[in-house]
């Protein structure tokens, strides 16, 4: 088993402060958390005399839920704590000055406390009286009597008590889940270099404990450094990434003249950040002295994007200095204007002095909503290339060097049937392929065929469209890069005689040809005016009445809305949230469905979240 669970598989969602150990550090956080009605999770690490433990406390509005604690004696097995017991040693963990406490922020861990129910809290309370640390870890040894479980009997009681071998998958998924594969991370999760500073090691964020700012410090703006596996060696090429992985290939053998700017778009999970990452490192391996800039923007915060719009401050001045300009995700800049009009800036002055610019987004420039024309006209003026889908024999060499990499023995049949089961992207081949290695490890198994037909199901992965189905007086969300499946939907229903309704940010023109022969109410969602097709304003009142009012015509109808992030981005999310609800209860009394597409990269997880549990979810 591993040594820190939670370290190696919990979202890291958006780290906002950091604190070393000591008496009442962790009170003052809580204290922060409550006043802020924070929503994310607390993490106390602590590493000392071969010891190694780690808490996680997880927040709601400023509420704590839940709270984990491993603790893992040395060259022995780890034991785990749920509930109130692991908020006990977690404060005295936190007291420690050898602790590291960090607060994460943009991720919702309603998943691990629905797994871990045990683990929800009944009071947060520090102890009267601390105990020393010789006494914490001989009441941590006794943690069966003391309502700890090991590791590996995690998964057993529940066998025992509850009798349900659904359940007993479910806890191996999620155990496996939190370690997210050790097998094959062990050797990675600690390589993401060094520190500048004091030259010890830090992780892939590019943090070093030892410099992690003490009391009262404010935390820096951090950005995630490039993964040090992303090169081109590791990247396996298949039929729908051979273009877009030569032009990656000849923007770095000749940087700032063929290819200003290359942009790469793809579904999420393609490889796109894995070329994107090549890039630099190759440059950066070739000149030591290159400066490289890498703008993760999904991982960025809102203050430093809206920094960059501001032509005072730093960040903008840096980025026109560098010597290497790497975007990722450009699609999160959606609505930002102001931030799209300084990058643009930045790209307009770099390009001419032969500063290679690489972008990546989860579709193509003009299918990004919200972005700005002349923006899309810079980036569309160097090479468009687009990554598509994996082939079997990518996903079978995908999982090949992955057990490679790992010095794992995984018999090929196993690995064509994950390849077989997982067809979407690499990161659902990982988690096909994470699920059975759990599966074996937790059961002491061998990893045969038969596992990974338990773990993963029998039958052959079908397309979820043929499986999906819409009923009346409900509303779904689905989750899709783009609305293939949404319209697909929607086409099954013009067939069974329902009248449509739909509001694009695509001009209608392109929405027919998503509807073959079929006839629907079509408003195009843009704030020009048009003679030639219908247009509505990004305004949630108005598109309010004008569903009320086609839905009150005779018959069934269904109303689809493509692009659900456009609408954020001009208005605010409550106010999304809110439209949401007033759709949702009008659809409830009609003889209607309401269908709205996003793309799930484009929103933070605790909004993803909040719109999960305001609509049914698809996803393809």
């Amino acid at each position: 088993m591993v040594a820190v669970l939670l370290e190696l598989g919990v979202p890291q969602g958006q780290v906002v402060s950091r604190w070393k150990g000591g008496e009442g550090i962790l009170r003052e956080a809580l204290g922060r958390v409550k006043a802020a009605s924070f929503t994310g999770y607390l993490k106390i690490s602590l590493s000392k005399e071969g010891d190694r433990s780690e808490a996680l406390l997880s927040f709601a509005s400023g509420a704590p839920t839940f709270c984990l604690n491993v603790f893992q004696p040395y060259g022995m097995e780890e034991i785990w704590f749920l509930g109130d017991r692991a908020t006990e040693y977690m404060f005295a963990d936190a007291a420690q000055p050898e602790a590291v406490i960090t607060l994460h922020g943009d991720v919702n861990l309603r998943d691990f406390e629905q797994l871990f129910p045990k683990a929800r809290i009944k009071k947060l309370e520090a102890p009267r009286r601390p105990m020393p640390p010789a006494e914490i870890r001989q009441e941590k040894l006794r943690g069966e009597q003391g309502g700890g479980q090991r590791g590996a009997d995690l998964l057993g009681s529940s066998a025992t008590e509850d009798a349900d071998r659904k359940k007993v998958d479910q806890q191996a998924k999620g155990v496996y889940d939190l370690i997210l594969q050790y097998h094959k991370m062990r050797s990675n999760v600690t390589s993401g270099g060094t520190c500048e500073r004091c030259g010890g090691p830090v992780d892939l964020l590019g943090y070093c404990p030892k410099c992690a700012p003490g009391e009262g410090e404010p935390p820096e703006v951090l950005i995630p450094r490039m993964d040090p596996r992303f090169t081109f060696d590791s990247f396996v090429v298949g039929s729908g990434s051979r273009f877009a992985e030569a032009a990656a290939r000849a923007v770095a053998a000749d940087p700032g003249y063929l290819y200003n700017p290359l942009f790469i778009h793809g579904r999420t999970g393609l490889g796109k950040t894995h070329l994107l990452q090549s890039i630099g490192h190759l440059l950066k391996g070739i000149d030591a002295s290159l400066s490289v800039t890498y703008l993760p923007l999904e991982s960025l915060d809102e203050e430093y994007l809206q920094s960059i719009g501001n032509r005072y401050e730093g960040p903008r001045q840096e980025l026109e200095q560098t010597g290497l300009l790497l975007i990722d995700d450009l699609q999160y800049l959606s609505g930002k204007d102001r931030v799209q009009e300084e990058l643009l800036k930045v790209i307009n002055k770099l390009v001419p002095t032969g500063i290679q610019i690489v972008i990546t987004a989860d579709r193509a420039p003009r299918e990004i909503p919200a972005l700005l024309e002349r923006l899309t006209s810079r980036v569309e003026s160097g090479l468009v290339v687009d990554i598509g889908p994996l082939d079997h024999p990518s996903r079978l060499a995908i999982l090949q060097r992955l057990a490679s990499d790992a010095e794992l023995e995984i018999p090929d049949d196993v690995m064509a049937f994950v390849a077989e089961r997982c067809p979407d992207n690499v990161r659902q081949l990982e988690g096909g392929m994470n699920r059975v290695l759990a599966f074996a490890s937790l059961m002491r198994s061998e990893i045969t065929l038969d596992i990974a037909r338990e773990v993963l199901g029998t039958e052959k992965a079908v397309p979820h469209v043929r499986k999906a189905r819409l009923e009346e007086h409900r509303s779904y969300v689905v989750e899709e890069s783009r609305p293939e499946l949404t319209y697909e939907l929607m086409a099954a229903k013009l067939d069974e005689g329902y009248r449509g309704l739909v509001f694009s940010r695509s001009n209608p023109n392109s929405v027919r040809e998503k509807i073959p022969g079929r006839k629907a109410e079509i408003y195009w969602l843009t704030e020009h005016e048009s003679k030639k097709v219908k247009t509505v304003p990004p305004s949630l009142e108005k598109i309010v009445m004008l569903s009320e009012e086609h839905m009150r015509l005779d018959g069934p109808s269904i109303v689809v809305l493509d692009d659900l992030h456009y609408l954020i981005s001009n208005a605010t999310f409550e106010g999304v949230v809110r439209f949401l609800r007033a759709m949702v209860d009008t659809v409830s009394e009609r003889q209607a469905i309401f269908v709205v597409s996003i793309s799930p990269e484009s929103l933070r997880l605790q909004e993803r979240s909040i719109i999960e549990r305001e609509l049914e979810s698809v996803r393809p």
